[in-house]
C-alpha cells in the first residue's frame, strides 16, 4: 500500500514518528495560511 513511499524494512520502526512529524508540519501550515488569510482578508495580489 505504501508503494508511492517505498521504505526499507529497517525503517519501518520509523512510520510513526514520520507520520507525527508530517502531521505537526501540516497543521502548523494550516494555522500559518490561516492566520495569513484572516489577518490579510482579500488583499490578494493573485485575487484582485
Amino acid at each position: 500500500p505504501d508503494s508511492r513511499f517505498p521504505i526499507p524494512d529497517s525503517l519501518n520502526f520509523m512510520d510513526n514518528d514520520i507520520v507525527l512529524f508530517l502531521a505537526t508540519v501540516g497543521l502548523l501550515i494550516l494555522y500559518l495560511v490561516f492566520s495569513a488569510l484572516t489577518e490579510m482578508g482579500t488583499k490578494f495580489p493573485w485575487k484582485k
